[in-house]
């Protein structure tokens, strides 16, 4: 059977269909130049970052924005064990890192995470054996799916707990 330019075309939209049915990852269809592999948030007002390609490098720039829509999360285990990663740089659309996002990430040196992050999943960082500095926003509300003790009535508490 003799491929046609329209059968291509049919085979991507159908793909492209498919898996924004099923909530599949999407950059995985191909069409998609972009190493990042992502799905639609619960709310389908942005995306989440799945995870990247494993011939990505030691360095990723996870973009701002995916088919003209934010990206506002990190998914569950979206990196963990890429022991070569070395340098992360978080869009400043980011709200929220799952669980076990960066777990064993043992190259990851230091992080600066965005100041619209609101939410860390549990053990997002956990095994980073290298990481030497995780600088966290003020802003994060939950650490560990439990309040964040950086909020200003924990602190308080802490430093009135303890004789300085």
């Amino acid at each position: 059977m003799k491929r046609t330019k329209a059968m291509g075309i049919g085979r991507r939209l159908l793909c492209g269909l498919t898996a924004a049915a099923l909530g599949l990852t999407l950059a995985a269809c191909g069409g998609e130049k972009s190493p990042y592999t992502f799905k639609k948030n619960g709310g389908g007002t942005g995306y989440v970052c799945t995870g990247a390609a494993e011939n990505a490098g030691d360095t990723l720039y996870i973009p701002g924005t995916y088919r003209e829509k934010p990206v506002t999360e990190i998914g569950n285990n979206a990196f963990r064990g890429r022991t070569e990663l070395k340098n992360i740089t978080l869009p400043s659309s980011l709200k929220s890192i799952g669980s076990c996002a960066f777990e064993g990430c043992v190259s990851l040196e230091a992080l600066t995470l965005p100041g619209s992050l609101e939410d860390i999943g549990d053990s997002a960082f956990a095994n980073c054996s290298s990481l030497r500095e995780l600088v966290i926003p003020e802003k994060v509300d939950m650490i560990n799916n439990r309040k964040s003790p950086i909020q200003d009535d924990y602190i308080e508490k802490y430093l009135a707990e303890k004789e300085l």
